[in-house]
Order: structure tokens, then C-alpha cells, then sequence
């Protein structure tokens, strides 16, 4: 009797641990996949950040730049290079980042802009950046609010990014991104 119950006891033992190192398997499998749903879903993003006729836009201001202005052109090739590599670097990081780093690759964004259209005025007031937040958050907000909001006035504008902490427990710093007219 004691044999009997020994062995259905080990064999309930070896089920427990097969059955487990099973599920264990299954989450690790969705885990994976949950992950790989993460890296397109980055993917997706950096590629909507890229747009075709931006970069079209972009390599004609430098062909006429380059006919025109030499030292303009090389300097609107640094920042699209600057730009592009921001865009696939971020495509690698995992967590937050610094507000520096994102509004360094708005700038290379807003530079190029300024080129292309030289009645539009960006003004960076910054008067805190010791938080981090997601990579290509700033961008996507400042590009919607040249696009929509200052390329449809008749004499450009000014857009404003400016930043601040608060003493709301909730949140550390505060951003406000605004386009108005002159």
C-alpha cells in the first residue's frame, strides 16, 4: 500500500512539474510574441514619422540649396541626417528618455522646416528639462502644429515649446506646445 501511494504521490509530483514547465513555455511564448508586437508597433511609428513627401521636400530644398547656398545646404543635410538617425536610433530604446535628446531631434526637424519655409518662427523656452518621456513624442505634436496650424496662416507665425515644473505631485513638469500668429 505504501508503494502504491509512494509512487501515485511522485507521479502527481512529475504531472505538477510538467504541467508547470508548460505553462511556464506558454507564457514565455506570449511574452514573446507581446514583444515583437511592441518592436513592429515601434516600427510602424518610426515609419509614420518618416514621411515620404517630407523627405521629398526635404532632398529638394537641398538640390536648390545647393545650387544657391553651399553652406545653408550642408547644413540642412546635417540636420536630416540628424533627424533620420534619430528616428532609427529610437527604434532600439526601450524606455524613456531625456526631454534633451527629444527636443534635439525636434530641432533638426524644426531647422529644416525653418529653411523650407523662412516666415515661420520657433522659440524653445525651456525652463525645465529634468524629466524623461517617450522617444518621437514631441515631434509627431510640433510637425501637426506647423502642418495644420501655422502653414495655413497667409504670413507664417511663431510656435512655442516650452516646458516647466510644477508642484503638482502628479506631475513633475509640464509641456505646452502653442502656434500663434505675429
Amino acid at each position: 500500500f505504501f508503494s502504491i501511494c509512494e509512487h501515485l504521490l511522485i507521479n502527481f509530483f512529475i504531472f505538477l512539474q510538467i504541467n508547470m514547465h508548460q505553462q511556464y513555455n506558454k507564457q514565455k511564448e506570449a511574452f514573446k510574441l507581446k514583444e515583437q508586437e511592441v518592436m513592429d508597433s515601434r516600427v510602424e511609428l518610426m515609419m509614420s514619422q518618416i514621411r515620404p513627401h517630407f523627405m521629398y521636400n526635404t532632398l529638394g530644398t537641398i538640390y536648390t540649396l545647393c545650387l544657391a547656398d553651399s553652406k545653408k545646404a550642408a547644413d540642412v543635410v546635417y540636420d536630416f541626417s540628424q533627424y533620420l538617425r534619430g528616428n532609427f536610433k529610437e527604434l532600439e530604446r526601450k524606455s524613456l528618455i531625456p526631454v534633451e535628446r527629444e527636443l534635439k531631434h525636434v530641432r533638426h526637424y524644426t531647422n529644416i522646416e525653418q529653411v523650407r519655409f523662412d516666415d515661420i518662427k520657433i522659440e524653445f523656452d525651456l525652463q525645465c528639462t529634468d524629466f524623461v518621456l517617450p522617444a518621437l513624442t514631441v515631434q509627431p505634436l510640433v510637425e501637426n502644429s506647423i502642418k495644420h496650424g501655422l502653414m495655413g496662416l497667409e504670413e507664417g507665425g511663431n510656435l512655442k515649446i516650452s516646458t516647466y515644473e510644477t508642484e503638482n505631485d502628479y506631475w513633475r513638469a509640464m509641456m505646452f506646445i502653442t502656434d500663434a500668429t505675429s
